[in-house]
């Protein structure tokens, strides 16, 4: 799921580690020639919850494994992609400038998604909430 995710950026990203905790996976990729403590190097790192959707113990059924992507960290021309998948309408010169919020309202429930620039350095958050 992030690898097809990830292939709408300008990066080609490998996967460096995953870690676990409760139903929450961080996985962390790096961009190929990527540097620990290099300024310039790339990486990035995704948090996706992980959950058996349909599952009853009860019942002994297990369910269908479902994995949502909570957030994304990275660069701006490698996220933007999968912002715009949320929003269709956004434009990747005015998104860099401000950021961009995005609310999606189906039948069920209203996601959000939100794009934007960290404080002070050269990463960008995309979040699902």
């Amino acid at each position: 799921m992030l690898d097809s995710l990830l292939s709408k950026g300008t990066r080609h990203y490998e996967l460096k580690d995953i870690r676990k905790q409760n139903n929450d996976h961080t996985i962390i990729y790096s961009y190929k020639g990527f540097k620990q403590g290099d300024a310039d190097s790339v990486k990035l790192v995704a948090v996706v919850n992980f959950f058996m959707q349909d599952a009853n113990p009860a019942l002994e059924i297990e369910g269908m494994p479902v994995y949502v992507v909570d957030d994304i960290y990275g660069v701006y021309l490698d996220l933007f992609p999968i912002y715009q998948l949320a929003d269709t309408e956004a434009t990747i010169e005015e998104t860099s400038k401000y950021g961009a919020d995005k609310r999606v309202t189906n039948s069920s429930r209203t996601v959000y998604y939100s794009l934007r620039q960290r404080s002070g350095k050269n990463e960008w958050h995309f979040r699902r909430f």
